[in-house]
């Protein structure tokens, strides 16, 4: 009820006074057109198209799964995958205990390690204990 009347009263502001130039009949209807048009796009461009980025990179994550990998569910538990199949993934939870979960692939938050991962950083940490001496050296050295 109220927007009724508010519409009525900004129509009512918005008619030409009586004996001054004609107003063209859909200038309202267009200024709302364009309006909810910048809108909709701004809509797009802050809500729908990150939220699609957001889902399309979840799905190669969940479909790039392999064994091996240490993932993080939903629920916060860190396993290691041991088995995929299909949509059901086999986690070892506790490798003393012997502890083996099957849940949904979608029950997986993120990738948390994978082999490739720890060799790539056991690599890089070889790789800067080898320069460590040579730039302990090279200050010590510099220092005399």
């Amino acid at each position: 009820m109220f927007d009724l009347v508010t519409i009525i009263a900004q129509t009512a502001e918005s008619a030409p006074p009586v004996g001054g130039p004609p107003q063209e009949p859909w200038a309202g209807t267009m200024n709302f057109v364009v309006i909810m048009a910048v809108m909709f796009v701004i809509f797009y461009l802050l809500v729908i198209r990150p939220e699609n980025q957001r889902k399309k990179k979840r799905e190669e994550m969940l479909a790039g799964l392999k064994k091996r990998d240490q993932v993080v569910t939903v629920g916060g538990m860190i396993g290691m995958i041991e088995e995929l199949d299909g949509d059901e993934v086999v986690l070892l939870v506790d490798r003393r205990k012997d502890v083996r979960m099957r849940l949904l692939r979608k029950a997986i938050e993120s990738v948390y390690a994978s082999p490739e991962t720890e060799k790539a950083a056991k690599d890089a940490a070889k790789e800067t204990a080898k320069d460590a001496p040579k730039d302990a050296k090279d200050s010590k050295a510099a220092g005399k």
